[in-house]
């Protein structure tokens, strides 16, 4: 297939509107929220993290790079699936040139796979979705932990992870995996610092353990804070009335004690409270839920307090995964390869979606819009509409397309110049 190159030319793509004829192409340059979401992943440095990642096996075909921000961006769109996601964004020739796809590549495609007695089929433009899911395989767990790396320390760079109480734990996803996060739980919105997802007999409940201080030491090393963190041994979310009794200075767990001096902690202790159920339903002291913390607190009810905040993790982080995101429904591939690029993907899609929520983050995606519309040409408008004709293409505002077909609009909506620096002559 001959790949055709476009040039930026813009007089004569005016001139030949205005003579009749009709362009190639047409797409906007903006998609609203999709658009900044896109714009602030960018930002913070993903799409440069994603091209850095080393690939098991080297193929001729598309750039791995280009692939790789294109599965980065299908957890933003409303369709959890692989292939129904790839589909909505292959619908979006402004997205798509974001992401580094030329125009020759949408609108022909640009590999051989999938061949059809008929032809190319619509599902194969620009690259049919299995070309996307080998991607992923090829990908291996430690390049994804280099990702999700790069990740975290943007988040700690530009400061949107605040606070010092962290939220460890595990969720299951399906019967084969447990993810198990370590989640900053005290600032505006949840935000996953360091995650791991386990596979095979790892994956059993209560095997996330086994991970707590790796986490730790990943969160601390990408410039978190000496953070406390509190941990449940057993809870179900509801309205409760409870007891509470605690009591600190425990020493008689030699291997804690041993492993905390370690880290250079002269005299490490453990903090306990036990919460028991009284209403709605009494509830017997073998039954109760303990708390077990590496900080002092004042009471027991001071520890409660500040352990609430870890229902952010099942309310605010496990659920919208998994039913926001489609993380455990919809795996993107049925081996562990898929699993764990599925998995990095969606996070780090999350966590920029948490940014986004924030004051900071609209700022942020803000100055990321502004950069990718090179904002050097306010006269264009916030929607600039991209024309190709022939061998080039140009920007254009709506406007001056609208006059350049002969249906200029009747009044303007673009910045004008005031009457002291108006040219002379009618308008």
């Amino acid at each position: 297939m001959e790949v055709q190159w476009f040039r930026q030319d813009k007089p004569a793509v005016l001139e030949a509107l205005r003579g009749g004829q009709r362009p190639l192409m047409a797409t906007t340059m903006a998609s609203g929220p999709l658009d900044e979401l896109l714009a602030l992943h960018i930002e913070l440095g993903i799409f440069e993290a994603l091209d850095a990642l080393p690939v098991a096996r080297q193929r001729d075909g598309l750039a791995d790079a280009l692939l790789l921000r294109t599965l980065a961006t299908l957890p933003f769109l409303p369709e959890a699936g692989l292939d129904p996601a790839a589909k909505l964004l292959f619908q979006e020739p402004a997205l798509l040139l974001r992401l580094g796809w030329a125009p020759a590549q949408i609108q022909a495609g640009d590999n051989r796979r999938h061949r059809h007695p008929e032809g190319r089929q619509a599902q194969s433009l620009p690259c049919h979705p299995d070309t996307l899911r080998d991607e992923l395989r090829r990908v291996e767990a430690a390049a994804w932990l280099k990702a999700q790396k790069a990740g975290a320390a943007a988040l700690y760079d530009h400061q949107f992870v605040r606070g010092r109480v962290y939220a460890i734990d595990g969720s299951g996803l399906g019967t084969d995996f447990r993810l198990v996060c370590l989640v900053c739980v005290s600032g505006p919105r949840p935000m996953i610092v360091a995650w791991r997802l386990l596979e095979g007999e790892a994956s059993e409940k209560g095997r996330e353990a086994s991970v707590t201080r790796e986490l730790i030491e990943q969160a601390l090393e990408l410039g978190g804070p000496d953070c406390s963190y509190v941990r449940t041994i057993r809870g179900h979310k509801q309205m409760r009335t409870v007891d509470v009794a605690a009591v600190g200075e425990l020493t008689s767990w030699d291997s804690f004690v041993e492993a905390a001096r370690g880290y250079g902690v002269s005299d490490p202790s453990l903090w306990v409270a036990l919460v028991r159920e009284i209403a709605p339903q009494e509830r017997p002291l073998e039954e109760c839920w303990a708390l077990v913390s590496t900080r002092r607190f004042a009471d027991g009810y001071a520890a409660l307090q500040a352990f609430r905040p870890r229902w952010h993790i099942e309310n605010d982080g496990y659920r919208e995964l998994k039913e926001g995101f489609g993380l455990e429904e919809q795996r993107w591939g049925r081996d562990a390869a898929a699993a764990h690029g599925r998995t990095t993907l969606t996070i780090l899609a999350f966590n920029t979606a948490q940014v986004y929520r924030t004051r900071g983050g609209e700022r942020l995606a803000k100055l990321g819009i502004r950069r990718l519309r090179r904002g050097s040409q306010p006269e264009l408008g916030p929607s600039p509409v991209v024309i190709f004709l022939d061998d080039c293409y140009a920007v254009l505002a709506v406007e001056e397309l609208l006059a350049a077909v002969g249906l200029a609009a009747r009044q303007s909506l673009l910045p004008q110049l005031d009457s002291a620096h108006r040219p002379l002559g009618p308008l």
